[in-house]
């Protein structure tokens, strides 16, 4: 399982390829707090497909990929992936992220180098409805537990929409907010601290794409994201090799919208191509060069016979 990606601001994040030059684009989906950058520059030196960024709710990145607002998306789990009856998503866990516990500078526990689910037992801890820790797998079925679902520690009177108004909530003074560390990295202020949370449940980060009807280059993703080499026989590499066969064969065909049957989907494709085209320019300039010292040869053999 890869590593999560670097530490990028989100905020700094393109989300338009400035290699953009009118080919449909391949549209990646993320969700707060999931840094995309380390797989996107790789996608942007290997392929000539642009790539769009296009930022996506916790709640809706699912959605969003089964309704084609997107190929594919970086998403918090757990993501639906089927009805029950079929399979709608793939996703592949990608990585786990550790909790922290977002206090207000002023509260006792920022002094703290870490905590634990016993320490936040007399607190308010606010729920972010964007929440995806999976509280439940903490749960002891030897004693009851707290965590049935929500945090530990003493509800708060309301579900904040998101992590963000949530720790605008404990920046204010009032109560704590249990997050991934990458959240509370995105929405940092200078009034609160993030403590490590040693015993709380992590949070997993999957790529996301269609079942059925999927754009072919969503391989060629989870090739990046899984750390294949530019050289593998799958992706874009092969869909290369197939439109040079197609082209050798003057045939061309579209694949997910995009013209195979010219264009190069890699980088190396596209230097293999013009390399290509390169020696047939020189070899149909070398045969016409050739006819025309033939042609002069004719003449020439022709005005000798008509001077005798």
């Amino acid at each position: 399982m890869n590593d999560a990606p670097d530490d990028t601001p989100q905020e700094d994040l393109q989300t338009t390829d400035p290699q953009h030059d009118g080919v449909a684009a391949f549209r990646l989906g993320f969700v707060p707090g999931v840094n995309p950058a380390k797989w996107v520059r790789t996608w942007r030196a290997r392929l000539t497909v642009p790539l769009e960024l296009v930022p996506l709710t916790t709640d809706d990145a699912g959605a969003a990929v089964r309704a084609g607002d997107v190929e594919a998306a970086l998403v918090r789990r757990p993501v639906a992936t089927h009805d029950g009856h079929e399979r709608f998503l793939h996703a592949i866990p990608l990585y786990d992220e550790v909790p922290v516990v977002v206090v207000s500078k002023e509260h006792l526990l920022s002094l703290a180098d870490d905590v634990t689910l016993d320490d936040l037992a007399d607190e308010t801890v606010w729920h972010p409805l964007d929440d995806r820790f999976d509280w439940n797998a903490l749960a002891s079925g030897d004693e009851p537990s707290a965590v049935t679902g929500t945090p530990p520690g003493v509800p708060g009177y309301v579900r904040p929409g998101h992590a963000k108004e949530a720790v605008e909530i404990v920046a204010s003074g009032v109560g704590v907010v249990i997050l991934p560390m990458s959240l509370a990295r995105l929405h940092h202020r200078r009034d609160v601290v993030a403590v490590p949370l040693t015993d709380g449940p992590t949070s997993g980060v999957s790529l996301a794409w269609p079942a059925h009807d999927g754009d072919p280059l969503c391989e060629e993703l989870v090739g990046i994201v899984r750390g294949r080499s530019v050289n593998s026989s799958r992706g874009a590499a092969a869909q290369d090799q197939a439109a040079q066969d197609q082209a050798a064969q003057g045939s061309s065909g579209r694949d997910g919208g995009r013209t195979t049957g010219a264009t190069a989907l890699t980088r190396t494709g596209e230097a293999r191509r013009k390399k290509s085209a390169a020696a047939r320019a020189q070899a149909d300039r070398t045969a016409a060069q050739q006819r025309k010292r033939s042609d002069q040869s004719r003449a020439r053999g022709k005005g000798k016979k008509r001077g005798k």
